[in-house]
């Protein structure tokens, strides 16, 4: 399912995917690369974050109890080329004491 989720900041381009039982298992917002910046500082402001470098891809993880979340960017030259929110919800045997 493709749709669109909208903020008061930020527009993004929603993938969600489903289990055959109907079930969210994993949403995917991409924003436009121009705004990459500015929702990695909202991120931060917000949650802290762990912070791992991969050759030209940086990837920012958070976990709010129930989710894990992650924000990736791709960087071409520089600037970021693509960003994404990946959503996905844990299992119940891995939430406890979060």
């Amino acid at each position: 399912m493709i749709g669109t989720y909208k903020t008061a900041d930020f527009t993004f381009s929603a993938h969600l995917s489903f289990n055959k039982d109907g079930r969210l298992v994993d949403v995917d917002l991409r924003l436009d690369p121009r705004q990459c910046h500015r929702l990695k500082d909202a991120m931060f402001a917000k949650y802290g974050s762990v912070e791992s470098s991969l050759e030209d891809m940086e990837i920012f993880e958070w976990r709010d109890g129930s989710a894990r979340n992650l924000v990736s960017m791709v960087s071409l030259d520089g600037e970021p080329a693509i960003c994404a929110i990946g959503y996905s919800p844990l299992p119940e045997d891995q939430t406890e004491g979060l």
